[in-house]
Order: structure tokens, then C-alpha cells, then sequence
């Protein structure tokens, strides 16, 4: 995984200018960690909406400027008995999103996670990525004690299916078939979202 950013802005930018960002609340009330994330995103400018929940379908959180944003939060240090999280958990909480949002954000502030600990875990999250995909997830979003690290997963990686079996191109498209092969899909891009959130 590509770091791009670390100055709190999302990746590339996502210009807006001097208008200020909204945030929209209406299809669901937006926990305390959702909040704090929200706030941030429109503090940057972008117009935030939460999203309802549907049973039996994994959502994201929130859309930022028409991209899937989807926040996972680490306790704060004093509930997790004054343990830091590990660069692991770092690496789960971006496993657990891909399948969620484009944009994860994992909102660490008051959880002990260090800045090193965040950097070991988005690298064991992009060794897994780039050997199994990373899902719907087009970039990642620590923010911590006095850090904030935005990076994007390496592009071959996003959308792949782990197992998917792969057919030659000099196959003519599998057994069975004749002419010549089809080609092969390209992942869909998750939203209309800003440049700077989506590839």
C-alpha cells in the first residue's frame, strides 16, 4: 500500500475550495466514533450523508462526496486495560472494511496506537492485499495522537476475487469454447466519488 498523504487531507486532494462541507444526518444518527470522523470530512470541505443500515447487507457508514466511506474505531486506551493496538488489529479493522466502503477510516485517537504500529499494519494489510484483493477498498485512512496517514491499496489488487481462477489468454476462453477470448471485466468503480477518494 501506497502512502499518498499524511496531512490530513484525503488522497489527491478532493478540492472544494472555500465552501464548507455539510453533513447530513438523516437516514441514520451517527455513532460517536461516526461522528468524529464526519466532522473531520467536512471540516475538509466535503458533503457528508450517513447511510441506513439494511438487514443482511454489509454497508458502508457514510457517503463523502458520493464515495463509501466506512469507519472502524478502536476503544480508547483506558477500556482496553491501557494496551495499545497491535499493528494485527490494525490490519483486521482494514480487512473487515473492504468489504464495506472505498474509503476506510480507522479512528484511533485516545486508543494508544502509534504511528508505527498504524505503518506495520497497513503494510500487513497490503501484502494480503496485493495476494488476495482488497475488496471495495480504494483507499485507508488512519487517524491517531497526532497522526493522520492516508494511503491507497495497489490498484491490481482492488476488486480481485481471492481464487478466482484465471483463464489463459491463448485458451480461447475455457473448454467448450471457440473464438477468441473474452476479455476480462474490470472491477466497477464504487461511486461518482471525488478524484481524490477513488482511483
Amino acid at each position: 500500500m501506497s502512502e499518498v498523504g499524511s496531512s490530513g487531507a484525503p488522497p489527491a486532494g478532493c478540492r472544494h475550495g472555500r465552501r464548507p462541507g455539510a453533513l447530513d444526518e438523516t437516514a441514520r444518527r451517527l455513532s460517536h466514533e461516526e461522528l468524529a470522523v464526519a466532522r473531520t470530512l467536512v471540516g475538509e470541505g466535503h458533503y457528508v450523508r450517513s447511510l441506513a443500515e439494511r438487514v443482511g447487507t454489509r454497508t458502508a457508514d457514510m457517503l463523502a462526496c458520493g464515495t463509501t466511506v466506512e469507519v472502524k474505531a478502536f476503544l480508547p486506551a483506558a477500556r482496553r486495560g491501557g494496551r495499545p493496538p497491535s499493528a494485527q488489529a490494525v490490519a483486521n479493522k482494514l480487512l473487515d472494511a473492504g468489504g464495506q466502503g472505498a474509503m476506510a477510516v480507522i479512528w484511533a485517537v485516545g486508543s494508544g496506537l502509534t504511528q508505527a504500529e498504524a505503518r506495520k499494519g497497513l503494510a500487513l494489510f497490503s501484502a494480503w492485499a496485493a495476494r488476495e484483493g482488497a475488496g471495495r477498498l480504494r483507499c485507508a485512512r488512519l487517524v491517531g495522537d497526532g497522526f493522520d496517514v492516508v494511503c491507497r491499496p495497489p490498484l491490481s489488487a482492488v476488486g480481485r476475487r481471492p481464487g478466482a481462477p484465471r483463464v489463459p489468454a491463448s485458451s480461447g476462453g475455457g473448454p467448450g469454447r471457440s473464438g477468441p477470448p473474452k476479455p476480462r471485466r474490470q472491477p466497477r468503480p464504487y461511486g461518482p466519488g471525488p478524484a481524490g477518494l477513488t482511483p
